[in-house]
């Protein structure tokens, strides 16, 4: 059985290491389900992030 998962309004900033550890541990937990899809709708980061972002808190959260 596949499943779907929402997410919304997530806020992630490197202000709120709580938060985004807890969406690294989801994604970590997920990932070895039978998830299909992730749809995060409303904000997902709430700071701005260009396409040359290489911050270690940001390559935490795509690594995961």
């Amino acid at each position: 059985m596949y499943s779907t998962l929402f997410r919304s309004d997530l806020h992630l900033s490197p202000s709120t290491p709580i938060l985004t550890d807890a969406f690294i541990k989801l994604i970590n937990t997920e990932k070895n389900t039978a998830l299909s899809a992730l749809y995060i709708v409303g904000d997902w980061f709430d700071v701005w992030i260009g396409d040359d972002d290489q911050s270690r808190w940001l390559n935490s959260i795509v690594d995961a």
